[in-house]
């Protein structure tokens, strides 16, 4: 749009009282109208117009005809409570024009609230475990409580990851199964808040499945609209070419197959960030660090024990220093409700070495040694392997103890290789 364009006419301001919330698609409703009435286009640009000798910020409404950008417009401005519209434009003043605007944005605040149900698809990947031997594949459909369905994929993702033999460095092949998530949005337009909305569930949803499963598992697709799409130039049913696609999955490096727990599928966890989701997805964020940033998880570990322990009561305040008091006593109490005497004392020590990572740069585990195997020393202890193998596996499993007691999950969370053979079904 022409930076050059200038009004020869405004109209009087007016008020229209608009919620926060809903004045993102009250904008997409106006133009919404325009198309549906005259088959236009649309864009939208921002202005710094002056007014009362001050310059204002405006956001420009443009309807775009076969000829042309049209020659009157829509200036909306933000306020408390509600938004300011006034229609400009080139030219003569046309009374038309006005009604045309005020029609579209009376149109538009009627319609705010209004919902469509919109299919979306997205799909989830297991990113490189800590532990090899912790892949699975999904082996029979869930239905969540959210009303979205997560379907074994029919292939499998071979991608490269790095690995070490002794202390040599290589690039190895990780084969992760794909999970189908199948869901409705309830949105106002997709493009607006539905695709929004899913993306929030689609975090939440690889969230619960790396807790389920114990395992990192991330969003490697969508979530689109458009389910029934292929990607060009990809081999299988997700986007890219870094990737090589496995149509069997008998081939020998799949993963076994394993059904999810009967919980996953009554669970639902509220999309409002509270105690329990805000630990559920910082466990999540450590399991997704825990192979290469082993250091950084141990932080996302720790601050999900303690999200949930500050449900236990608020710290003290030092009179003198005025500085909380209590947080390792409250952190060796969280966790050593669901872990041994020993292990919990070893957390707490561990609970001050995190701190060093947090505020000295510190690093314990083998990211100093570019993820090799340690000194491999008939004499000397490897602190790094302790660190990764014992210290960040314990304050793991503590971790995702807490949120299943939190969440009063059903049984203990026991690990899902017990599962391959289809025992344990709590």
């Amino acid at each position: 749009m022409a930076d050059d364009w200038c009004p020869d006419w405004i109209d009087e301001p007016m008020f229209r009282p608009v919620p926060d919330d809903q004045k993102d698609e009250f904008h997409q409703r106006v133009f919404d109208h325009m198309r549906e009435s005259y088959g236009w286009g649309y864009s939208s640009d921002t202005r710094w117009p002056p007014v009362g000798g001050r310059p204002l910020r405006v956001t420009e409404l443009i309807c775009n005809t076969p000829i042309g950008p049209h020659w009157s417009r829509l200036w909306i401005a933000n306020a408390t409570g509600g938004l300011v519209t006034w229609v400009v434009g080139t030219g003569q003043h046309d009374a038309h024009e006005s009604d045309r605007w005020r029609a579209a944005v009376d149109d538009a605040l009627a319609a705010l609230g209004d919902r469509v149900a919109v299919p979306w698809r997205a799909y989830l990947a297991q990113a490189p475990p800590q532990v090899p031997y912790m892949r699975f594949r999904l082996s029979a459909p869930i239905d969540l409580a959210d009303g979205t369905t997560f379907s074994p994929g029919d292939g499998l993702v071979r991608t490269g990851c790095m690995s070490s033999i002794g202390n040599h460095l290589m690039a190895v092949d990780h084969v992760s199964a794909l999970v189908r998530v199948d869901g409705v949005a309830d949105c106002w337009s997709w493009q607006g808040d539905g695709e929004m909305a899913a993306l929030r569930r689609l975090r939440l949803h690889a969230a619960l499945l790396s807790l389920a499963w114990d395992s990192p598992w991330f969003v490697r697709d969508g979530p689109t609209d458009s389910v029934d799409s292929t990607w060009v130039d990809a081999e299988g049913p997700v986007s890219g070419t870094s990737y090589r696609w496995i149509d069997k999955l008998d081939h020998f490096m799949a993963p076994p197959p394993i059904e999810l727990p009967e919980w996953l599928g009554e669970v639902e966890v509220p999309l409002d960030p509270g105690v329990v989701q805000r630990a559920l997805v910082m466990h999540h964020e450590g399991l997704l660090m825990t192979r290469d940033h082993p250091s950084l998880a141990m932080i996302a570990f720790v601050s999900s024990i303690e999200t949930m322990a500050a449900l236990q009561g608020e710290l003290k305040r030092c009179e003198t220093r005025r500085a909380q008091t209590g947080s390792t006593q409250r952190f060796r109490e969280a966790v050593g409700s669901v872990v041994s005497n020993l292990e919990a004392q070893e957390l707490s020590r561990f609970y001050d070495v995190r701190s060093r990572t947090a505020h000295d740069g510190a690093l314990h585990g083998r990211e100093v040694i570019a993820g090799g195997s340690g000194p491999m020393s008939l004499y000397l202890p490897d602190e790094f392997m302790e660190f990764e193998y014992q210290t960040l596996r314990t304050v793991q499993a503590a971790s995702r103890a807490l949120i299943w007691r939190h969440m009063d999950l059903p049984g203990e969370p026991l690990d899902p290789l017990r599962r391959v053979d289809g025992t344990d079904k709590g």
